[in-house]
């Protein structure tokens, strides 16, 4: 349909697809087929969760969600601590080379960090 309309003199709006981000996506899906497939990805991230949410309840961080059944895999939120907020976290944090991001939620963002 676009050459169609530019054979018609009227030129149509397209875009090329970010050739890196093509490559990228290749990338990204040979490692996951490379390392026994998808269901072992996918277990992988399944069982770091596991850990990643057992210490932080034996440290005593709360997660945002009800319970670690439903929480993602890839991101974990978690709130505060009792009396702390992003300013006594997140700047201590990222000087040890944590990766951080405030909450986002509207109705809850000061009491959680993401990471």
């Amino acid at each position: 349909p676009i050459m169609k309309a530019y054979e018609a003199r009227q030129p149509s709006y397209f875009a090329t697809p970010a050739c890196n981000l093509i490559g990228a996506l290749r990338v990204g899906l040979e490692q996951m087929q490379g390392n026994g497939g998808m269901d072992n990805y996918f277990k992988a991230h399944r069982d770091m969760k596991t850990k990643v949410h057992a210490r932080l309840d034996s440290m005593g961080l709360k997660l945002l969600t009800e319970s670690s059944d439903i929480a993602s895999n890839l991101l974990s939120c978690i709130r505060y601590p009792a009396g702390k907020g992003p300013a006594d976290i997140l700047p201590q944090m990222k000087k040890k080379g944590w990766i951080l991001a405030a909450g986002l939620h509207p109705d809850c963002a000061a009491e959680y960090f993401r990471c």
